[in-house]
């Protein structure tokens, strides 16, 4: 093969992949994913043995516009500053339906076709009975993907 059917063929090539990329973005787009994220702290967390929750709930659609639809995928991140062990799970609509959250960085498909315009909730328990050396509270982040 000689150069220039070399370099040709490396463009051709180049030009293919950049249109795949392309055709991936595109379909992504297409395909209607949307997101909704919301953070917050919790109320003091003083008690081994008693829950306390937040609620993160998605914003308001905009007049005349589509709500959020099915839920696709969740994203929860916590963060708190003390020795105390804390338990928390990730709940939809209420604290009926729930999943436990492991590590401080969470992603479930636990509530996929859920209506995604309800709010989440971080439930947060520390194991135990009696008050704890210091309160604690717990920084939340969740993400909700979902389709329209």
């Amino acid at each position: 093969m000689n150069k220039s059917a070399a370099l040709f063929d490396a463009r051709r090539l180049t030009q293919g992949l950049a249109a795949l990329a392309c055709a991936m973005f595109a379909h992504a787009a297409i395909a209607g994913d949307f997101s909704w994220n919301a953070t917050g702290t919790s109320p003091a967390l003083n008690y081994g043995g008693i829950s306390v929750s937040t609620q993160y709930a998605p914003p308001r659609p905009a007049a005349g516009g589509p709500g959020p639809q099915a839920i696709s995928r969740v994203h929860a991140k916590l963060s708190y500053k003390s020795n105390v062990l804390v338990q928390t799970s990730l709940c939809w609509n209420g604290t009926e339906r729930c999943v436990p959250v492991s590590g401080s960085s969470f992603n479930t498909n636990a509530f996929n076709g859920l209506d995604a315009g309800k709010p989440m909730y971080l439930v947060h328990t520390a194991p135990g009975k009696g008050p704890l050396p210091q309160p604690v509270f717990v920084r939340g982040e969740v993400i909700v993907w979902f389709t329209q």
